[in-house]
C-alpha cells in the first residue's frame, strides 16, 4: 500500500466502462486513495466540484471531444489549480498529445498500459503535493504554476481544427465551411474531426473504424462509405470542389486544395472569315 502518512488522497476516475472501471479503482483503494467514478463528462462537471478531487485520471475515448472543454474548466478554476489530470487514450498521435497537456492534462498514456506502471504515474505526480505537505490540511501558500490565463485567452488554437476554408470547433461542435453553417450527425462530425486532425492524410478504412467504433470488428467498410457520402453532401457548396477525396484502392481524406470553380465564358465561335484573317496575319 501507498503511504501518505495517515492521509488519503482522493481520485476520480471517468470512464464509461464499467468493466474497466471496477478493477482499476479497486486496485487504487488498495493503495489507500478515496476513490470515485464518473461514467460521463456532464456528470464529472458536478462530482469534480463537489468531490474536489487531488488527482483525475479521465479515460479521452469515454469523453471525446468534450474532454477539452472539461480540461479548459478545470484548469480556469483556482480550487482546483492543484488537481493532477492523467489522460488515457487508445491513440497516440503528436497533434492530439500536444492539445491535450496544451490545455492542461499533467500525463498522457496509451493503452495499453499496466496498472502498476498507472499506479506509478500518480504516485509521481503527486509528489509536488507530498513535496509541500498539502496532504496535512494546511493552508495553501505555493499553486501549481499552470499557464491557465495564456490557454483561456487562446482557447481558440487549441479546441479549434482548421483546413481549406471549413472550421471545427471542438467544444461547441460548430462547423462552418468558408462561413457557411454546416449541420453534421454525431458519427459525421467525429469523422470529420479524424480528417481534420491529419488534413494531408488519406486514412484507410481499417483505420477510420478503429477510431470511430469501440467494437470495430463489428463494422464493415460499407459503413464507412456510406458516411463518407453523407459527410461530402453536407460540406457542399456551390461553386466549391469536393471537400472529400477518394483514393483508389487506399482509403479517403480531405481534398488538398480548395480552388473556387468559375464559369467558363462562352466564346464566340470563330468564323472561316476569322480563320482567313489570322492566318494572313
Amino acid at each position: 500500500m501507498t503511504s501518505f502518512d495517515g492521509f488519503s488522497p482522493r481520485l476520480l476516475l471517468i470512464e464509461n466502462n464499467e468493466a474497466l472501471s471496477e478493477p482499476l479503482l479497486r486496485t487504487f483503494e488498495k493503495e489507500g486513495y478515496l476513490v470515485k467514478w464518473s461514467a460521463d463528462s456532464t456528470e464529472a462537471h458536478s462530482l469534480i466540484e463537489q468531490f474536489v478531487p487531488n488527482v483525475i485520471i479521465l479515460s479521452w475515448n469515454s469523453v471525446g471531444h468534450s474532454g477539452l472543454e472539461l480540461c479548459l474548466k478545470i484548469r480556469s478554476n483556482p480550487t482546483f489549480a492543484e488537481t493532477k489530470l492523467i489522460v488515457l487514450s487508445d491513440h497516440h498521435r503528436e497533434n492530439d498529445v500536444i492539445r491535450v497537456l496544451t490545455v492542461g492534462a499533467d500525463d498522457y498514456l496509451t493503452r495499453p498500459v499496466s496498472e502498476a506502471e498507472l499506479i506509478a504515474r500518480v504516485w509521481a505526480q503527486l509528489r509536488f503535493l507530498r513535496a509541500k505537505s498539502l496532504f496535512s490540511g494546511g493552508k495553501r501558500t505555493l499553486k501549481r504554476p499552470a499557464p491557465v490565463d495564456v490557454v483561456l485567452k487562446n482557447k481558440d488554437m487549441f479546441d479549434t481544427l482548421k483546413h481549406n476554408g471549413i472550421i471545427m470547433n471542438l467544444v461547441s461542435r460548430e462547423v462552418k465551411r468558408h462561413d457557411v453553417t454546416i449541420k453534421l450527425r454525431d458519427a459525421e462530425f467525429r469523422l470529420l474531426a479524424i480528417l481534420l486532425k491529419d488534413p494531408k492524410r488519406v486514412f484507410t478504412r481499417s483505420e477510420l473504424i478503429n477510431d470511430l467504433w469501440e467494437q470495430p470488428d463489428k463494422i464493415d467498410y460499407r459503413t464507412i462509405d456510406v458516411m463518407m457520402g453523407r459527410l461530402r453532401k453536407s460540406l457542399t457548396l456551390p461553386n466549391r470542389t469536393d471537400a472529400i477525396r477518394a483514393v483508389r484502392g487506399l482509403g479517403y481524406g480531405l481534398s488538398i486544395d480548395d480552388p473556387l470553380i468559375t464559369k467558363r465564358r462562352n466564346r464566340k465561335p470563330v468564323n472561316s472569315q476569322d480563320s482567313i484573317q489570322v492566318q494572313e496575319l
